[in-house]
């Protein structure tokens, strides 16, 4: 049980894939790389840059399925790996129910092969050159691993590629599911399974079964239903430095990959040839193995040639002969799927999956977007794209947590992304921000802080009205609150005014003047204060009150604040003012406050309550003015408090973007593309704005080769493997001859029986 614990925790990161080795961890060897540079050695690829190919090749699957290889690579790796999930399981020749689906694979494959190297010849980059040769090489080997090609004798021994077309189309040919459920399949690819590893174990099954009877408590609970689940798995007998026994890794459900030895067990009788009744078709789980392998090399061979061809064709010579040779180029291997600007695999996976139909042509846009270096350029809004109608969020990992969130535009930063399919080249694209302006964010923060200051002032009144008795009368309170955009638009004395009609306790009319003061750049810092001269010059009865306890006048004074949201409170008030009768005015020459705003997203609030004087003295008119500038305070801290996050949400919500760029091209019949987009910007998308770009036609070009050129390579059939019953599979530098001579490898000599091997499918 503690070696099965320990075997099962190796698997565990990978229940739901095939390594692409005999070995789990170590691989020994890698089969995707060893095939590919068998492949490619043969025909010129030197160096540095025949590693890289081969690196592709099987480390497309290390980024979709290995997270010891994301852990190396730390958060960024991880991220990367997340967005391209759902583009690299497009390439693993699985979940086809039908020939024609088979052959739309192809076709989809091809043409986006031929398509990304057109783009990376006319930008040099020869690493996605040969991410993109890689990744479609890692496809071609997977198509024998994965479908029931090889059950058949009668293709035994050649390749998809050096079939004729209409030959093909006469076989009933399908893959594996995997991604899609295996109940819409004809066979299953098969999955390693950690819960049926673990619920078949007999320890593990003697817990759970009476805790899983119907009768239990526990019956119908999850870990039960996984329990039964389990009971499909089948138990693969496997050598990782020894030999494990059987029944300690599980496969739940099997499936007909010949992804290494132990699969090809399972595979041969999941394909019925182990025990078939034809001795023609029946085949060891070596022999298929060995078939599915040498198969792979051939077409990896013919489909780099196709490859070559085709870059002749478009004129590519010179630029394919420096892929093949010289292993230098731009960024890394790893920045073609850690770099969000570059991402060349989304040429070869862009279409519907799993692919239905041949024969049809579909565009894409390629859209890369640069924001803006400088300072506040970046946003946290929703960016949408819309094309002919139809809507694209631009936003990779969304709805994750902030610890995996991948933050597009962000400042500097250069993303792309990949829009279709349509049915001919759009005529333009529109950018959409979709988010409220900073401008929208500041009113109605400007409006929730003098809703909480009406709030507090009617706390005010009924504080005083509890402890004040008969002394001064509350008639009105008001307030007058300047936007950012309102303060910048001040640029000398400019007046205001403020009503305060308290109805029957009488209406006044407070007047006053705001003006801008010195900046923090004026001063010579480098900070976004300004600063502005808040002053009330007069108050204006327009009516007085209707009762003032017996007198003919009324004596007004008033209370007011000063307040820099974010910032410190200043307060003040008046004297009394005897003989406020209907239309008299009274000059006010004590109150004003120096108000210190951000520049950028500053609002100054000035509340003004008026009170009716009686008997109360200075010290109780005081005593108001604290209260006020206590309860303002109180009832707008959790305001304030919030306010700088607000304004960082409110700027954030505005993009600048640098530069867009898009590329075209079109997949199926009539291979196109070209850059049809490259327009500099440097301006902003604000909250709820948009932007339209048009596209010219006539910028996609058609290509020199077409997928008719690559679809078939007439070639003289693959020499046949002659395995006699028990012999195991042949090293891989014996098959790579055999293929190279076109004499075929005969093993029936006991010296040549060479040690276990291989596998397709990686990681």
């Amino acid at each position: 049980m503690r070696r099965a614990a320990v075997l099962l925790f190796g698997l565990s990161p990978l229940v739901s894939a095939a390594f692409g080795g005999e070995d789990p961890a170590f691989g020994k060897p890698w089969h995707h790389e060893v095939i590919t540079k068998e492949a490619a050695g043969a025909l010129g690829w030197t160096g540095g840059a025949y590693q890289e190919l081969a690196w592709h090749a099987d480390w497309v699957d290390g980024y979709l399925y290995n997270p010891v290889f994301w852990a190396q690579g730390g958060l960024d790796r991880l991220k990367a790996s997340m967005i391209a999930k759902d583009e690299l399981v497009k390439l693993h020749f699985d979940d086809l129910r039908t020939t024609a689906s088979v052959q739309a694979a192809f076709e989809q494959m091809a043409g986006g092969t031929l398509v990304g190297l057109q783009w990376a010849a006319e930008n040099d980059d020869l690493r996605a050159a040969r991410c993109i040769a890689g990744i479609s090489t890692h496809a071609m080997q997977d198509f024998f691993a994965h479908s029931n090609w090889i059950d058949d004798p009668a293709r035994r021994g050649s390749t998809w590629l050096n079939t004729r077309p209409l030959t093909r189309l006469e076989h009933a040919l399908y893959t594996g599911t995997y991604e899609t459920p295996d109940r819409t399949g004809v066979k299953a690819h098969g999955k390693y399974s950690l819960s049926a590893s673990l619920y078949n174990q007999p320890a593990v099954r003697a817990i759970m079964t009476p805790a899983c009877h119907p009768a239990s408590p526990m019956g119908n609970s999850a870990p039960c239903q996984a329990f039964r689940g389990a009971k499909g798995g089948v138990s693969l007998e496997i050598e990782i430095g020894r030999k494990w026994p059987e029944g300690i890794v599980y496969l739940n459900p099997a499936g007909i990959a010949l992804d290494n030895g132990w699969l090809a067990e399972v595979a041969v009788r999941e394909r019925g040839l182990l025990n078939h009744p034809d001795p023609a078709t029946r085949m060891t789980a070596e022999q298929a193995f060995a078939e599915a392998r040498a198969q792979a090399i051939q077409q990896s061979k013919e489909w780099l040639i196709l490859m070559e061809r085709a870059m002749l064709k478009m004129g590519h010579g010179e630029f394919w002969q420096r892929v093949k040779t010289d292993g230098s180029g731009r960024g890394s291997k790893h920045s073609q799927y850690e770099n969000i600007g570059q991402l060349a695999y989304q040429f070869v996976s862009a279409g519907e999956y799993p692919k239905s139909r041949f024969g049809v042509r579909e565009t894409f846009l390629r859209v890369s977007l640069k924001t803006s270096n400088k300072r506040l350029s970046g946003t946290d809004a929703d960016i949408y794209a819309e094309v002919d109608g139809r809507r694209f969020p631009l936003d990779y990992i969304p709805d994750k947590n902030v610890v995996f969130r991948y933050n597009d535009f962000e400042q500097g930063s250069n993303d792309t992304y990949l829009l279709g399919p349509f049915t001919r080249l759009p005529s333009s694209i529109t950018l959409k921000n979709d988010s409220a302006s900073a401008g929208d964010v500041m009113k109605a923060l400007a409006r929730k802080f003098g809703e909480s200051m009406k709030r507090s002032i009617d706390g005010v009144k009924k504080v005083w009205s509890a402890i004040s008795g008969k002394e001064a009368d509350f008639v009105a309170e008001n307030r007058k609150v300047w936007t950012a955009d309102e303060l910048a638009q001040i640029t000398g004395p400019t007046p205001f005014t403020i009503e305060l009609d308290g109805d029957k306790e009488g209406h006044h009319r407070v007047h006053g003047e705001i003006r801008p003061g010195r900046s923090a750049a004026d001063e010579g810092g480098s900070g976004d204060g300004h600063t502005f001269f808040v002053r009330l010059t007069e108050l204006e009865c327009i009516k007085e009150s209707a009762w003032d306890r017996g007198s003919r006048q009324d004596e007004i004074f008033l209370v007011a604040l000063g307040v820099p949201i974010g910032g410190e409170v200043q307060s003040a008030r008046t004297p009394v003012f005897n003989n406020v009768n209907d239309g008299s005015r009274k000059r006010i020459t004590n109150i004003g406050f120096n108000l210190t705003v951000n520049r950028a997203h500053g609002i100054i609030a000035l509340p003004v309550a008026a009170w009716e004087s009686d008997s109360e003295g200075n010290a109780a008119r005081d005593r108001i003015l604290r209260e006020f500038e206590t309860g303002t305070k109180e009832g707008t801290k959790d305001d304030s408090r919030g306010f700088l996050e607000e304004i960082a949400r409110a700027v954030a919500a505005d993009w600048r973007l640098e530069n867009i760029r898009v590329y075209a091209f079109a997949k199926g019949p009539n291979l196109a593309a070209g850059e049809v987009l490259d327009q500099k910007v440097d301006g902003w998308i604000k909250g709820g704005g948009q932007r339209t770009f048009e596209i010219p036609s006539g910028k996609m070009k058609t290509l020199g080769a077409q997928i008719i050129d690559v679809a078939y390579l007439e070639k003289p059939a693959l020499p046949r493997l002659i395995l006699p019953p028990g012999r195991r599979i042949p090293p891989p530098s014996l098959v790579a001859e055999a293929i190279r001579s076109e004499k075929g490898l005969n093993l029936s000599k006991p010296e040549a029986a060479p040690p276990p091997g291989g596998c397709l499918h990686s990681h």
